[in-house]
């Protein structure tokens, strides 16, 4: 079922729980329309456990309540082995999850170019354990990332899964991050001529972010209009905002970002106008204005310790300065 701006498609909840015919049934309907047909896969002990046929707990429990799994292909066979097996795995099969697999199921799904959608937070709140991000990336497999539901994980934010990847995952690059939390995303659901990418045409209703050049709060100012792709970024006129810029400062600034230099009051007070797109902007201004700001998490220009760039002198005690001019 389409229109120009909404996409409904068909998903099995996961090979475990739902049985074979369906799963394939389904997969059908959506191959024929055209869509992406999704599944949780590779999740939980219980479904590791029932289709390598080394635990009766999960076939006990689909008895009780009136499904009898006995034609169902289990036995010796891992969650990707088994829908490879059945005829799901494919470049418009969304497998989510993928917690437990080994290294023939990365290969399966790099063969049958499968997209792949990862929920850390959600993995380590209901099984203790996270994906293998870095095997999915050496066999170029560009995971993206998803939030699962608010009853496995406290937001449905991407921005909060993307600071949890960045903690919990040091070693993975920034731009990798990004990739995940947008274009990876937009190519698994069969839509990155529309979203994912700063390119011509597609929709900019979305936050921006610099890997590597961003090192202060920055905030997007939200837009619903598209426009040609072009990035204003507010930079601090002040000295000791210059390492933050120093990249940018020497050939680093790509042809489609343009520097605006000004100092904070005048760059908050921009932001807002739109007349910058992206900028350092001061905390108190963030908080009162926090309706049409879109805050990047985990950046900001911060000190560990007194701040000595800014000194407070007075020639009366400080207990007297109560009204003093």
């Amino acid at each position: 079922m389409t229109d120009n701006s909404l996409k409904i498609s068909a998903a099995g909840h996961a090979p475990h729980t739902t049985s074979p015919d369906l799963l394939i049934h389904l997969k059908e309907i959506t191959r024929k329309a055209g869509l992406v047909f999704s599944i949780h896969v590779a999740e939980s002990d219980a479904e590791m456990g029932f289709l390598a046929g080394s635990s009766p707990q999960w076939h006990d429990f689909l008895i009780q309540r009136g499904i009898d799994p006995k034609d169902w292909p289990v036995g010796g066979k891992t969650p990707v082995g088994y829908l490879n097996d059945l005829g799901i795995l494919g470049p418009d099969t969304l497998a989510v999850h993928l917690l437990q697999i080994t290294d023939t199921d990365l290969e399966m799904l790099a063969k049958t170019q499968t997209r792949i959608c990862l929920c850390p937070r959600s993995n380590i709140n209901l099984h203790g354990r996270l994906p293998d991000i870095f095997a999915m990336l050496d066999r170029d497999l560009a995971p993206a990332l998803g939030t699962d539901s608010l009853a496995s994980c406290g937001s449905l934010s991407l921005f909060d899964e993307m600071a949890f990847v960045r903690h919990r995952f040091p070693a993975l690059s920034p731009a990798d991050i990004l990739a995940m939390a947008t274009e990876n995303g937009a190519k698994a659901l069969g839509l990155a001529h529309r979203f994912g990418t700063l390119d011509l045409g597609n929709n900019l209703n979305s936050f921006i972010w610099i890997p590597g050049c961003l090192s202060g709060i920055r905030c997007w100012k939200r837009r619903s209009v598209m426009e040609p792709v072009s990035l204003r970024m507010g930079r601090i006129s002040y000295i000791n905002a210059s390492p933050v810029y120093y990249g940018l400062d020497h050939g680093l600034a790509p042809s489609w970002l343009r520097l605006v230099t000004d100092v904070p009051a005048a760059l908050n007070r921009q932001i807002l106008q739109g007349d910058v797109d992206i900028s350092p902007i001061s905390a108190a201004h963030y908080a009162v204005n926090h309706q049409s700001l879109l805050l990047l998490p985990d950046l900001s220009i911060s000190c560990h310790g007194p701040v000595m760039s800014v000194l407070c002198a007075s020639n009366v005690p400080l207990d007297s300065l109560g009204g003093k001019p």
